[in-house]
């Protein structure tokens, strides 16, 4: 919680809790008393849109297709026509603007839902605490996966079952 104080993401935390619960493949459940917080997704987008028409920007709804490095600036081939930045940052893990074949890259995978819990039901963690990566695993499987879950607010919980590293799904 603390690494967002100061940014536009403060104003978005949706539910908080005081401590994280961590567990690696030997199977020891540890408590790291540091705040974490879970974030109003919804809330967050529309904020920061609207910062961004405010500063003159716009959202371009399009799919890229290539990129060409100039020496002052570089051009994104889009459906939409051809994009000129100063500056590109390629967040899709596609491989779009560095080297190397799409089929070797590793990716993060995650599946995870929002689900009612059962009036009068025991949740198997402290209840103060959001878990953050349980590696803990009665069924070894290749490639390893965590679980991430947080009791939330209103009888629900939230669970995710992470992949960190593996081929694509």
């Amino acid at each position: 919680v603390d690494e967002v104080r100061g940014t536009p993401v403060a104003a978005h935390l949706a539910e908080r809790w005081p401590a994280v619960l961590v567990a690696g493949a030997t199977g020891t459940l540890r408590r790291v008393d540091r705040g974490y917080a879970r974030v109003d997704g919804a809330g967050l987008r529309a904020d920061l849109l609207a910062r961004l028409e405010a500063a003159g920007g716009r959202v371009i709804d399009a799919r890229a297709g290539g990129l060409t490095h100039g020496p002052r600036d570089s051009v994104l081939d889009t459906d939409a026509g051809p994009l000129a930045a100063r500056l590109v940052v390629d967040c899709s893990g596609s491989g779009l603007a560095g080297p190397g074949p799409r089929a070797a890259a590793l990716w993060q995978t995650a599946f995870g839902v929002v689900a009612p819990l059962e009036a009068g039901s025991a949740w198997p963690f402290d209840e103060d605490a959001a878990v953050l990566m349980d590696f803990r695993d009665p069924a070894p499987v290749a490639p390893p996966t965590f679980l991430y879950a947080q009791r939330l607010t209103g009888g629900r919980a939230f669970v995710e079952e992470t992949v960190l590293v593996g081929p694509p799904l």
